[in-house]
């Protein structure tokens, strides 16, 4: 049934693959087994979780079971590895539609592209930015950054000490909100200063959670 576009899916710079409703793969194209510098395993008739990374198959059961509940104006995009011949995994981003009784797919569609790169450049952020943070804790003085609205996006452990409010209280809370009510237009005045001229310095009393 998908004769005349073979030689479309065939040349896409994706792998795709069309699944039956119980997962089973019925159709894979012909870069699925050439893709990028290492082989992958086919899996033409058969249940494509063997390849699936152990650690993310739950999550992929759970996707697959809302695109079973979906039609075929959702798309589900989702990020797991997938095991090559060599034993090694890699990671692709997928894009799966429910083409179910819809011709001329009737099948799970999926598009994977391989995103190795993309996550390799996200571990090395995360793990400069963890650094960082490190070096940041070890400060005595308290050390926040505050988004041009003047929300706190980032902050060193003495914050959490001092100020009593936890992690998750602190993420997005105005800055305003660390001082007395009589103080807190001078930080907002300080903060415009901050943002027209680059720098600026305002002495205010901070408070804490428990209003002291």
């Amino acid at each position: 049934r998908l004769e005349k576009y073979e030689k479309y899916l065939d040349n896409s710079p994706d792998v795709v693959h069309i699944l039956t409703e119980d997962g089973t793969v019925e159709y894979q194209s012909e870069i699925h087994t050439q893709a990028y510098d290492f082989e992958l395993n086919d899996i033409l008739g058969t249940d494509p979780s063997a390849v699936i990374h152990p650690d993310d198959q739950e999550q992929v059961q759970a996707d697959f079971e809302q695109i079973l509940a979906s039609g075929p104006d959702e798309t589900i995009t989702t990020e797991f590895r997938v095991e090559a011949t060599d034993g090694e995994y890699h990671w692709f981003e997928n894009r799966t539609t429910n083409y179910l009784n819809h011709d001329p797919i009737n099948g799970i569609l999926v598009t994977s592209r391989n995103i190795d790169g993309r996550k390799a450049h996200q571990e090395e952020l995360e793990a400069e930015r963890a650094f960082t943070q490190q070096i940041l804790n070890t400060l005595n003085d308290l050390f926040y950054v505050l988004d041009t609205d003047g929300t706190i996006q980032r902050w060193n452990q003495q914050v959490v000490d001092v100020t009593g409010y936890t992690p998750e209280e602190i993420d997005g809370m105005r800055s305003t909100n660390l001082f007395d009510n009589p103080q807190k237009a001078d930080i907002v005045e300080a903060i415009e200063t901050t943002l027209r001229d680059g720098e600026t310095v305002v002495e205010a009393k901070l408070q804490t959670e428990d209003g002291e």
